[in-house]
């Protein structure tokens, strides 16, 4: 009976990160063309980390990896610029 409790929670678990991850791409592609966000600043696209531990199975001593935490980080990479003059938000050289 535990083994199907702890299939189930860690299916739970995966279906848990799986919408997570699906709610921050939409959010990233709802927002590709945002050039200013409330506070002004371009927006960043978010990256979602799978954290894991490796547990030992109580059966045997087989490791399993199972998902331990989810968390939602922003981009630090530089954001793509493209040249368009007649936007609101372009610099001196045109960029936006």
């Amino acid at each position: 009976m535990i083994n199907i409790l702890s299939g189930i929670q860690s299916t739970s678990a995966a279906l848990s990160a799986e919408r997570t991850r699906m709610d921050v791409i939409s959010e990233n592609i709802a927002n590709a063309h945002t050039t200013r966000g409330v506070d002004g600043k371009a927006y960043q696209r978010k990256l979602v980390v799978f954290e894991t531990a490796l547990q030992q199975a109580v059966n045997g001593g087989t490791p399993t990896s199972m998902l331990s935490g989810t968390r939602i980080q922003k981009d630090e990479r530089p954001a793509q610029l493209i040249y368009q003059p007649g936007h609101p938000d372009a610099d001196a050289n045109g960029m936006v």
